[in-house]
């Protein structure tokens, strides 16, 4: 069991700020990355994806944000997005840049803030129909208990060896995940492609799907996003009926 007997129940705005640093085009001051809501990921405490900055980018962008701060996604809360930056750059006005303001241990802050109790709160506080958005004034309300500052070192410590041995199993998973698509791409092309580089097994035949499955279409409602978002009515599958003594007989 832990001890919480000196624990202390703070509000985030507490021991955290938000930080309001901006620039039209911070090109050339060491702020060269560009980080938008789409490149944080759920449940993530690492930014994998932003967009280099050069002379010809153009961006609306002038919020700043320094290593170590942290992003927090304020629209649409229920994604979960809050990360940690590894470098500096500009990022989108629908963030909210969060710093330590010396009460809270800077490695211990990430996880006090990407965790659901927070982001139920968040949601709770959030306004407005089809893109909900949380102000940092409401989100710094937020209640928790806050151990002292040697035991905040020890418990970031434990939480970011945890975090690294989830990424390093992540990582390893989605590896896998990569050889099975290649092999399922290798042993199950489409019938044009397998006539110009067979690769099948000499036992196996080439057949056509309806040969064993009985299919049954229906219609979705879809939103597709290429140059722009649109509602269209998309064909789909609905179900797969196996006929059992036909997939026995191409599986011998």
């Amino acid at each position: 069991m832990v001890n919480k007997s000196k624990w202390a129940k703070v509000k985030l705005g507490d021991v955290a700020k938000e930080s309001k640093l901006s620039a039209k085009f911070p090109y050339g001051d060491g702020f060269d990355c560009i980080v938008g809501l789409e490149h944080l990921d759920p449940s993530s405490l690492k930014i994998k994806r932003w967009i280099d900055i050069t002379d010809n980018t153009e961006t609306t962008f002038t919020k700043l944000f320094k290593k170590g701060q942290v992003l927090f996604g304020r629209r649409r809360a229920y994604q979960k997005k809050a990360s940690v930056a590894e470098f500096n750059g500009v990022c989108s006005g629908d963030i909210i840049v969060i710093e330590s303001n010396g009460r809270i241990d800077p490695a211990l802050l990430p996880f006090i803030i990407q965790n659901d109790s927070l982001f139920n709160y968040a949601m709770s506080m959030s306004n407005g129909s089809l893109s909900p958005r949380v102000k940092w004034a409401d989100l710094s309300k937020y209640e928790f208990l806050l151990p002292p500052l040697e035991e905040q070192k020890r418990i970031a410590e434990l939480l970011l060896a945890a975090d690294e041995v989830i990424q390093s199993y992540n990582n390893k998973l989605n590896a896998e995940i990569r050889l099975k698509r290649k092999m399922e791409d290798k042993y199950f092309l489409l019938h044009e492609v397998i006539k110009k580089t067979p690769c099948l097994p000499l036992d196996w035949k080439i057949g056509h799907i309806d040969e064993l499955r009985k299919l049954t279409l229906g219609y979705q409602r879809g939103v597709t996003m290429i140059l722009f978002l649109f509602y269209r009515w998309t064909r789909f599958m609905r179900t797969v009926q196996l006929e059992k003594s036909k997939l026995k007989n191409l599986t011998k």
